[in-house]
C-alpha cells in the first residue's frame, strides 16, 4: 500500500531555517490516526560561504590600465569594475590585450594566460 499524507506542511521559523516534516501513515491506519503533528526539520544552506566572481575581460583591462600597471582586486575595485566586499574577480579571454600588465592574485582562464604572456605581461 502506498502511504498517504495526513498532516499539512507547516513550518516554524527560528534563528535557523526550518522545513516541515510531514507525517506519513499507511492507508489502513489513516482512518484511525489522530496524529496531525508536523515536526520541523533543520535544513542547512551553504549560501553564506558562497563565493561570487565578477567577470573581467581583457579588453576592459586594456582600456582601464596602462603599461606596467599591476592589476589586483583592489585596483579593480578602485576603477569600479568589481563591486562588493565579498566579490572576487576572474579574468576571461574576451577581447584583445594590447598593454603589458601584471595580474596579481586573481583567477585567470587558460586562454587569457596565453594572451597576457603573448602581450608581454605576467601573472603572479
Amino acid at each position: 500500500m502506498r502511504p498517504r499524507r495526513v498532516a499539512p506542511a507547516v513550518g516554524v521559523m527560528t534563528d535557523r531555517i526550518l522545513a516541515p516534516a510531514v507525517v506519513f501513515v499507511s492507508a489502513s491506519k489513516a482512518d484511525r490516526c489522530l496524529c496531525t503533528a508536523v515536526l520541523p526539520v533543520e535544513v542547512f544552506s551553504n549560501s553564506v560561504f558562497k563565493k561570487e566572481y565578477a567577470v573581467v575581460s581583457l579588453d576592459v583591462i586594456s582600456a582601464n590600465f596602462e603599461d606596467g600597471d599591476v592589476v589586483t582586486l583592489d585596483a579593480l575595485k578602485d576603477v569600479g569594475l568589481v563591486k562588493g566586499h565579498n566579490t572576487q574577480a576572474k579574468v576571461l579571454c574576451n577581447g584583445e590585450l594590447t598593454k603589458k600588465v601584471v595580474i596579481d592574485g586573481l583567477k585567470v582562464s587558460a586562454t587569457a594566460i596565453e594572451k597576457i604572456t603573448a602581450a608581454g605581461g605576467e601573472i603572479k
